[in-house]
């Protein structure tokens, strides 16, 4: 029996509704193609996509793209903010309906040297402390 509901388990997931990105990784301000295929691999069109950037966190944001999928399934998106970022697709015409979810990890645009400065500081802060407390255990 248990082998029975995991193998349509497993046969239900694979023929569940998806959603694609003409990048795997975007980056922030640059265009990005969000493409939603039914269970068929036929292209939704008429598909709403709404984005929450950093979902479940303290500084969530839910944004819905004002125009909806064409005839191919696609619509363009240009990332605001780097992080995480949960893409829905629902149907057009029943809006509470969800055709597929994904997560996707928004890159920065360009390197951020704010990164590196905050890596020396826990460093000197770290090895520093470490040096000077062995500095005086030892110190006579």
């Amino acid at each position: 029996m248990r082998t029975f509901l995991l193998l349509m388990l497993c046969l239900n997931l694979s023929y569940a509704s998806q959603i694609t990105l003409s990048d795997e990784f975007p980056r922030v301000h640059q265009m990005t193609d969000i493409t939603v295929l039914d269970q068929k691999g036929v292209p939704v069109e008429g598909a709403i996509i709404g984005l929450t950037y950093r979902p479940n966190s303290m500084v969530e944001r839910s944004v819905t793209l004002e125009e909806q999928t064409d005839s191919l399934g696609t619509i363009s998106w240009i990332p605001d903010d780097a992080g995480l970022c949960s893409i829905t697709a629902s149907n057009a015409r029943k809006p509470d309906s969800l055709l597929a979810s994904t997560d996707v990890s928004v890159r920065f645009e360009s390197f951020s040297p704010q990164g590196i400065l905050v890596f020396l500081v826990a460093f000197v802060v770290l090895f520093g402390g470490t040096t000077l407390s062995i500095i005086m255990l030892f110190r006579p």
